[in-house]
């Protein structure tokens, strides 16, 4: 009886081992498995937002294919356009100034494109402080405009005219 003790002891505490040990190896394994498929979620997620943005990038670049599609039905390329530059610094009268002011107006054959534009009123000129620019009227061509007339104005005018051919 006193083996069957020391028998069934034994028995116990094998199985207490075997059982630890077998329990230990799931749980590791199971630890494994957890934090792989934590690392399948992220990488899931990380493939969702990144054919989501290639659909996005997909959209965008159809509609600027669309686009450059339309604008070279329509002649907008670089190659149906010539460019002129414009530099005038100059002291010019009220009418010669609405004139330029005019030419800058865009349309479907002629594009301004600015890169500075400044008037100074001339302080000296008592009579050219009496005016106002709706007062204005257009003067139909600058070479009258030029005749007798004094300089109420300075212009500092840089740019590029873009004409269609």
């Amino acid at each position: 009886m006193k083996y069957g003790l020391y028998l069934f002891t034994l028995c116990a505490l094998s199985a207490f081992l075997l059982s630890g040990h077998y329990g230990f190896k799931s749980y590791a394994k199971a630890r494994q498995l957890k934090a792989a498929s934590e690392t399948m979620a992220v990488r899931a997620r990380l493939m969702k937002r990144q054919v989501g943005e290639l659909e996005q990038k997909a959209r965008i670049l159809k509609r600027v294919n669309d686009f450059v599609g339309a604008a070279q039905d329509q002649r907008l390329t670089p190659e149906h356009w010539s460019a002129y530059d414009v530099e005038i610094h100059d002291a010019l009268a009220y009418q010669e100034l609405s004139r330029i002011v005019e030419q800058c107006v865009h349309n479907k054959d002629i594009y301004f494109r600015p890169i500075s534009f400044h008037v100074t009123v001339d302080p000296q000129n008592k009579e050219s402080s009496a005016h106002k620019f709706e007062d204005i009227e257009p003067v139909p061509a600058l070479a009258d405009a030029q005749q007798g007339q004094s300089a109420d104005v300075s212009l500092a005018l840089k740019g590029t005219f873009l004409v269609r051919h």
